[in-house]
């Protein structure tokens, strides 16, 4: 939903704005919230059980019928490339940007 989308993105400026300048946190305060939110999705995560998929199935046939299917979907290449390109851009914005 585009919507959602755009009231989670301005809750989180505004939270953003309330660590650096509220708090007194600078321009660090939002990454440091980022680093407490991640501790805490962690400490959920942990207890989660492992999916391991089906162990009884040969990795050469599994690999062989993932080939064949990106083989028969091009569009699965034009979604890998699209999401690698956007990935690099994001990638090389935040590495330019942080101070």
């Amino acid at each position: 939903n585009g919507a959602l989308n755009g009231i989670m993105a301005i809750l989180a400026g505004l939270i953003a704005q309330l660590l650096s300048v509220n708090l007194g946190r600078g321009n660090i305060g939002p990454f440091q919230g980022a680093i407490a939110l991640t501790a805490l999705a962690l400490v959920q995560i942990l207890p989660w059980d492992e999916n391991y998929g089906d162990r009884e199935a040969e990795v050469g046939a599994s690999l062989s019928l993932a080939l064949g299917t990106m083989r028969s979907q091009p569009s699965l290449w034009l979604l890998g490339l699209v999401q690698s390109l956007f990935e690099g851009a994001m990638y090389t914005f935040v590495f330019n940007w942080v101070p």
